[in-house]
């Protein structure tokens, strides 16, 4: 009966956290890469939700290596080609930049209250 218990409480955990992170992980995608950049499409109704942007930072991003990300909420914005066009440029929601070497790090997103 014990061994029932511990076995039903490791499936509803493992159950609970599977589903935890497929229901986020559908808040951002990757949508694809050029070099070292990395393109990042936000759920638009999440737009405007900063945390949204640093789970996927955190998630994407090596501690200690270079990372750049640039974030946008319509997949049709994404850039297909380069350079980017004033339109794909200006419909970012956010971009991130850090220097592994240098240290700086810089994030902007563009709903920010600083701004």
């Amino acid at each position: 009966m014990m061994f029932f218990w511990l076995y039903r409480s490791l499936i509803i955990f493992i159950g609970t956290l599977f589903l935890s992170t497929f229901l986020y992980a559908q808040d951002w995608t990757v949508s694809g890469k050029r070099g070292m950049m990395t393109f990042v499409v936000i759920k638009k109704e999440r737009e405007k939700d900063e945390t949204i942007y640093l789970e996927a930072i955190k998630s994407i991003c090596s501690e200690g290596e270079f990372c750049k990300i640039l974030f946008w909420s319509n997949q049709a914005d994404v850039p297909k080609s380069w350079p980017m066009t004033e339109n794909e440029r200006n419909s970012k929601v956010a971009d991130y930049y850090f220097n592994g070497n240098s240290g700086e790090n810089k994030f902007y997103f563009k709903y920010s209250d600083d701004q």
